[in-house]
């Protein structure tokens, strides 16, 4: 089942609200990803990211790209290949599901180095997967540098939802990370908050960012959303408030706006059952010149085309 690779970064408590985060790609020129899968498991993703930028008349353009390839071996094993056009190579094997103490576990481990062999980051832990709980292990070992554990818990009972995130270096015994977040979903509402560490070695726990997302969900094509955010210990909140509607079963159009009224719009149209075709702008409401015609695009433009086999 290869559960290790189906999870999101072991340092990530995810995003529960997709209205203010997924399909807006404005940010990128083009995208285009492409997924293809077999029935026993094997996998190939190809995603590639072409950005541009203009400076004295002259156009500017930046590929940068990744691709993956997985495949089960042994009937129980799985293996995958990554590399990016920046060098970077990691390899991951799933050491499939053991059944401990009438409990599944699953094992892995993984080897981040880059095409030169000049570094290497190896990774180890384990997964539990329980009806209410998810539990994730991991212990990062570099050389020259200090080892580091990893502990996620993710826990939902009936409408409410917490999970924390904890990195410890183990040499001087200061943490990483620690993240938090709990939340509260049923058919109309979710409401969470989250807080995100700096990632840097502490012992004194300090404020990082806090993030209170509030959503309502007026129908199953509906959807509403706030979002009040604050960066460490000093009161400076920043808003974002967006909606997304479901047109028809291959249309989605979503927007937000936040208090600087940067404003965002994106749609997401499905072509086939193979292909989506994502389409993201952002407007600057605030700035006195919208458009730029000295840049390309003149404001910030993006398409994603999205492949599956």
């Amino acid at each position: 089942m290869a559960q290790s690779l189906k999870l999101q970064p072991l340092t990530s408590l995810g995003t529960p609200n997709n209205v203010l985060s997924d399909d807006y790609v404005h940010g990128t020129f083009e995208t285009y990803k492409f997924k293809a899968s077999t029935t026993n498991g094997g996998k190939v993703d190809y995603k590639a990211k072409v950005a541009t930028a203009q400076k004295d008349g002259k156009l500017a353009v930046k590929v940068s790209d990744e691709g993956k390839i997985q495949f089960p071996f042994l009937d129980k094993y799985t293996f995958q290949f990554c590399q990016r056009r920046s060098g970077d190579v990691k390899l991951h094997f799933d050491l499939g599901n053991y059944t401990i103490s009438g409990k599944s576990w699953n094992f892995f481990t993984n080897v981040k180095t880059d095409t030169t062999l000049s570094k290497f980051n190896f990774r180890l832990g384990t997964n539990y997967f329980g009806s209410t709980c998810e539990s994730n292990t991991r212990l990062e070992l570099v050389p020259g540098d200090a080892p580091v554990l990893t502990h996620r818990n993710y826990i939902k009972k009936g409408s409410i939802y917490y999970g924390g995130v904890f990195s410890l270096n183990l040499q001087a015994l200061a943490l990483k990370r620690y993240d938090a977040l709990f939340g509260y979903v049923n058919d109309k509402y979710e409401a969470n908050l989250k807080h995100e560490s700096d990632n840097k070695d502490t012992k004194d726990l300090q404020v990082g960012t806090l993030t209170a997302t509030v959503s309502y969900f007026h129908d199953a094509n509906t959807k509403l959303a706030l979002e009040v955010q604050n960066k460490g210990h000093k009161l400076q909140p920043t808003f974002t408030v967006g909606a997304q509607r479901k047109v028809n079963s291959d249309l989605t159009v979503k927007g937000k706006v936040n208090n600087k009224l940067d404003l965002s719009l994106a749609s997401k149209y499905a072509l086939n059952r193979q292909f989506t075709l994502t389409a993201g702008l952002q407007l600057a409401l605030n700035e006195k010149n919208i458009v730029d015609f000295s840049k390309f695009p003149p404001v910030p433009f993006g398409l994603q085309l999205e492949t599956n086999f």
